[in-house]
């Protein structure tokens, strides 16, 4: 298991403006990539799910939004 670089995504994010509409086609480009194997404690089929939203904050918290209560909001553990 490794980190894959997303080039879909990537291509398509360039000279773009991060629009909501363009976060979330980031991050169905970059689900598409994503390849998570069956040998950790989270089921494959979340971890492909969530992709999506981790680009989006990712790139929300790139465009300047204030991501503090979402990390709160989906943290495992106190942070």
């Amino acid at each position: 298991s490794h980190p894959l670089v997303a080039s879909k995504a990537n291509e398509f994010l360039i000279g773009k403006k991060l629009g909501d509409e363009v976060i979330a086609e980031a991050g169905a480009l970059a689900a598409s990539r994503a390849k998570p194997m069956d040998n950790t404690d989270l089921d494959v089929y979340w971890r492909k799910e969530v992709v999506p939203d981790f680009v989006g904050y990712a790139l929300r918290e790139i465009r300047g939004d204030d991501m503090r209560a979402m990390r709160l909001r989906i943290a495992r553990q106190a942070l």
